[in-house]
């Protein structure tokens, strides 16, 4: 199952409370560096600021992963922390949106975190539905009187959006793996409603690329074409991939002469574009 998480908001804790750490450390390893002993540990989500989406055509439930941290000094007993939702901040409900595992979770000895299982019941989401669940955290051994230790996490199930070539047309930017991002432009074939062509392939050519999307499966499909770039020789290119009919984005990766290249294309350009693969 595809799952996009776009981090809205990763940590912003009190700010003495940060301004003593350097990097944020995962797998529930304890941040201790330069932290001053005598502030109390603090306790936060560590992944509860964020978006949390499914494609529109899931209904089977999912279970996402609630991670808790400790910043600063460990516990040398074991504690318990309780999670408390704040039902009048949420728009998510219980038993329909999501199921909580356990309100209170325990975190071992001198261990940095722990996790409690959420469940999404996507079938009970309509298409393009968002709904917002906040927990708070609460822990007599922890400082919980921190930013992250709210956790405003939001449940979502893509948008139906109908296939519209015009979303595929105009300015976008090619991010090419171990190359980089260049501008490129697509424009509409003249008779066939459903094919586009790039300008710029591989930040080195002048001729066109033609692109052919499918509107009931979502792919991507570049036939066998033989362009001329920079050098002057003819490449042959072929590729396929999917396209995101919401957002515009299209993921292709090629064969052919280019085999390897893999390009994610979004809307947009960037300020600087690459100034090509060979001079």
């Amino acid at each position: 199952m595809k799952k996009i998480f776009q981090i809205l908001l990763v940590f912003i804790a009190a700010g003495a409370f940060l301004s003593s750490c350097e990097e944020v450390e995962t797998s529930f390893a304890a941040i201790t560096k330069d932290f001053d002993p005598s502030v109390q540990s603090g306790l936060v989500f560590l992944n509860g600021n964020m978006l949390y989406e499914v494609e529109n055509n899931v209904v089977e439930d999912d279970v996402i992963s609630i991670d808790l941290q400790v910043w600063g000094a460990l516990s040398s007993s074991a504690v318990t922390a309780t999670i408390t939702v704040d039902n009048a901040a949420s728009t998510a409900q219980a038993g329909v949106h999501y199921t909580l595992a356990a309100t209170s979770v325990s975190i071992p000895a001198n261990k940095g975190g722990a996790s409690v299982n959420l469940t999404m019941h996507t079938a009970n989401f309509e298409k393009g539905d968002t709904v917002l669940l906040v927990m708070k955290l609460s822990c007599p051994e922890f400082d919980t009187d921190l930013y992250a230790s709210t956790a405003k996490l939001k449940l979502s199930k893509k948008p139906e959006c109908p296939f519209d070539i015009k979303t595929f047309t105009g300015s976008y930017v090619a991010d090419e793996t171990g190359y980089g991002k260049y501008n490129v432009n697509f424009s509409a074939d003249a008779t066939n409603p459903t094919r586009i062509w790039q300008s710029n392939f591989w930040d080195w050519t002048n001729d066109l690329l033609a692109f052919d999307l499918d509107p009931d499966n979502g792919t991507v499909t570049v036939a066998e074409q033989t362009i001329t770039m920079g050098d002057g020789d003819g490449y042959l290119v072929v590729g396929s991939g999917t396209f995101d009919p919401c957002t515009g984005i299209m993921i292709v990766d090629f064969q052919g002469d280019v085999d390897g290249t893999h390009e994610v294309y979004s809307p947009g350009s960037v300020k600087s574009a690459s100034v090509g693969k060979k001079k």
